[in-house]
């Protein structure tokens, strides 16, 4: 395909990064000689930029090798202590529960390989905690986590297209949608924030197109993903979760982020011979799931219709709520918060209201600017939890910003990071020299917005091998 070269600075809130990849590549054990690393990782001081290419095991095994070190130091310091229980607690959730998940075979042997990989680079698989090393079970429990968390106070989005942008002259109707991941900090063991990873990933399968993940070392599911068909997914928890006991299994519950990452990567996934967001409806859909999921879906303006839409999804059924099913007050857009809203009656959140309200002071008329003001505007910092990453997305022209949080300012208050999909994928990035456009697209820029509320949400308690609820509640200060 055409290659896709940055906009202009004028487009965005913080200005194109033409040449955002040339930073010096971080230092890197050599690998061994009987095994070919497919992939390459950046460091972009705040985050990192990895481009995986190859079978699922080659990607996993390049994903190990190159994040070794971060793999660890998030298995350590952050994955076991989120859940809140004892080691010997945590094994029997891990005996317990990970069975009852049905794990796509290539994911589970791309996580097979990410371990290898990680003992291929020559970093410890001990575990202190747990007095073992690491196993590819913990992995892919880590990769559940949001299928064992329901809560009411993480994540938030909204997109915009047609009328609501079409009297912006970069847009001009195109869809634009701006997304908060919110999750707990962790501690000094190791803070996620410190963690920021963009993954862009490219199957050698005829049958699986590239896409884009913004996540964490070691998570292979999409959490927040978008293709290079502009097909996007970005999953935030539900309010209606169900127990383990009232838990129906038929069919085998599937971890959520792994079904988007199977629908995302997939040319066509439910075989109607178009790549649109009901691909990702349909799997959703067909499969088991164990946890509640309010997911955004996306699509440029002429690919799906609507081209965004939220699918409410828990054990118990889906729905797909649309700007017909509640409208905000403006027409061509939807948000959502953690409420289902369609597929139960909804209950009052704070952050959808401001959200209405915001949309309501611009009369509808939507830009990336607003979309990012607005997500500014319910992002939130307890001090140990809060507003984590912070992204933008036009799918048809494949811009994807991010913006990750430090110890000082939650990721929305920080300019963003822009990359073109050609950049992402480039095999060690643009030649620095080939800046070939005549834009000032270097300097930083910053939208300014009024202060957030924060939150606070509960940990994961111990109560889990008790009751094995699949859902906890959060509450406000």
């Amino acid at each position: 395909m055409t290659p896709i070269r940055p906009v202009s600075s004028g487009f965005w809130c913080a200005p194109v990064v033409a040449c955002v990849l040339t930073a010096a590549a971080w230092w890197l054990p050599p690998a061994p000689a009987s095994a070919q690393v497919n992939g390459t990782v950046r460091d972009m001081g705040d985050h990192r930029v990895v481009h995986l290419w190859g079978s699922p095991e080659e990607m996993g095994y390049a994903h190990g090798y190159l994040l070794a070190d971060e793999v660890m130091a998030l298995a350590e310091g952050y994955i076991l202590p989120m859940y809140g229980v004892s080691p010997d607690q945590y094994e029997t959730l891990l005996s317990v529960v990970l069975p009852t998940f049905d794990i796509p075979p290539s994911l589970r042997a791309e996580a097979e390989a990410l371990v290898e990989g990680v003992r291929a680079a020559g970093v410890s698989l001990h575990l202190d905690t747990l007095e073992r090393d690491l196993e590819v079970d913990d992995l892919l429990l880590a990769n559940a986590a949001s299928d064992l968390f329901g809560v009411s106070w993480y994540c938030s989005s909204i997109s915009a297209w047609g009328e609501a942008t079409a009297a912006d002259p970069d847009l001009a109707g195109e869809l634009a949608m701006a997304r908060d991941l919110d999750w707990d900090f962790g501690g000094d063991a190791a803070d996620l924030r410190d963690f920021g990873l963009v993954i862009a990933y490219e199957s050698t399968d005829d049958d699986e197109q590239r896409w884009v993940s913004v996540a964490f070392p070691g998570y292979i599911g999409c959490l927040s993903c978008v293709n290079e068909s502009g097909i996007g997914a970005f999953q935030n928890q539900g309010n209606h979760a169900t127990t383990l006991s009232n838990l129906d299994t038929d069919p085998a519950p599937a971890p959520i982020n792994m079904t988007l990452r199977t629908a995302i990567e997939a040319r066509d996934a439910d075989g109607d011979g178009t790549n649109t967001i009901g691909d990702v409806e349909h799997a959703v859909t067909e499969v088991g799931r164990m946890g509640t999921y309010e997911i955004h879906l996306i699509s440029p303006a002429d690919r799906s219709d609507p081209p965004a839409a939220i699918l409410e999804a828990n054990n118990g059924g889906t729905a797909l709520r649309t700007p017909a099913d509640e409208p905000l007050p403006g027409p061509d857009c939807v948000a959502t918060t953690n409420h289902h809203r369609e597929l139960y009656t909804p209950t009052m959140c704070s952050r959808y209201a401001t959200i209405v309200e915001m949309v309501g002071d611009y009369d509808g008329v939507l830009d990336v600017e607003r979309l990012w003001e607005i997500e500014k505007e319910v992002s939130w910092d307890s001090g140990d939890s809060g507003t984590v990453q912070t992204m933008r997305v036009v799918p048809a022209r494949q811009i994807l910003d991010v913006a990750f949080s430090d110890a000082n300012e939650v990721a929305p208050y920080h300019a963003p990071t822009s990359y073109s999909f050609d950049v992402l994928f480039g095999d060690g990035g643009p030649d620095p020299t080939a800046d070939d456009d005549d834009d000032d697209d270097d300097a930083p820029g910053s939208c300014q917005c009024s202060q957030h509320t924060p939150a606070v949400p509960w940990a994961i308690s111990a109560a889990l091998l008790g009751s094995l609820a699949l859902g906890f509640a959060v509450r406000r200060p």
